[in-house]
């Protein structure tokens, strides 16, 4: 529409702009996947933080996995408004759970929000296979809203409570930051 409704000039600016903004988006989504990989799934899965010397190879593997994993759901989208709909439920929905919860609930745990983020995936998912659903729902993010609510509280409430204090928390994630530095 922006190439055939205005002038040509003014079409290709408009889409350049759109696709720098593309761009920066995707960008930030792959520092945060790799993020997300190296600070949070590795120290759960090896009970430390990467050492500094293999941060960057390990780096490069994680942007790899979160690439492929992206390319994948995009293939498998019928359209941008699809992805975006797919996405959301996917992995949004448990995100702002975990911020509500985690802000405002003092009982909510890291086994809590853990159970938030999968309860909320795995109803997205259940969603893509059940195709009545759908046409009940339209998209599953209300689903996957209540699924991860309701598991987070669950697993929160049967988890023992955290009594770290939180300035202690931050000194511990200071510490793992400073671990993870190449100098």
């Amino acid at each position: 529409m922006a190439t055939e409704v205005l002038p040509v000039a003014l079409g290709m600016l408009i889409l350049l702009a759109g696709l720098s903004a593309t761009m920066s988006s995707a960008s930030s989504d792959a520092i945060a996947g790799v993020t997300t990989l190296l600070r949070d799934l590795y120290h759960c899965v090896f009970k430390k933080m990467p050492p500094p010397e293999k941060v960057v190879r390990y780096a490069r593997f994680a942007l790899g996995i979160t690439t492929v994993l992206a390319l994948g759901m995009a293939l498998a989208a019928d359209s941008i408004i699809g992805y975006i709909s797919d996405i959301i439920a996917l992995f949004i929905t448990g995100m702002c759970v975990c911020g509500i919860l985690g802000r405002l609930w003092p009982r909510y745990n890291a086994s809590g929000a853990m159970a938030s983020l999968i309860g909320a995936s795995a109803t997205a998912v259940t969603f893509k296979f059940v195709p009545g659903w759908q046409d009940y729902w339209g998209n599953p993010v209300i689903p996957s809203l209540a699924v991860s609510v309701v598991a987070g509280i669950v697993a929160s409430l049967l988890t023992p409570r955290d009594t770290r204090p939180h300035d202690e928390a931050l000194e511990l994630l200071r510490k793992e930051r400073d671990e993870m530095q190449v100098d």
